[in-house]
């Protein structure tokens, strides 16, 4: 699953006060190839967006529709 998941910009911690930081996904859909490379001319956008939630960090991740249906699929089977 880690070619499904690609941390383009991974968390940023300043100083040394431990800082909150959570990957969030806002909504937002990227067209990219199946390496996680922007290609506007893909007909569907199979990668979600996810960013950090602190402010101050600029943790940009993608994760691919595939590993998200992936762990849907996992529980159910578990449940």
């Amino acid at each position: 699953m880690s070619e499904l998941v690609l941390i383009r910009h991974p968390h940023e911690h300043n100083g040394d006060a431990p800082a909150y930081h959570e990957w969030v996904y806002m909504g937002q859909k990227i067209k990219a190839d199946s390496r996680g490379r922007d290609n506007p001319r893909m007909y569907t956008a199979p990668w979600q967006k996810w960013i950090c939630n602190n402010p101050d960090c600029p943790g940009v991740g993608l994760v691919h529709d595939q590993a998200v249906q992936g762990l849907l699929e996992a529980a159910e089977e578990s449940s």
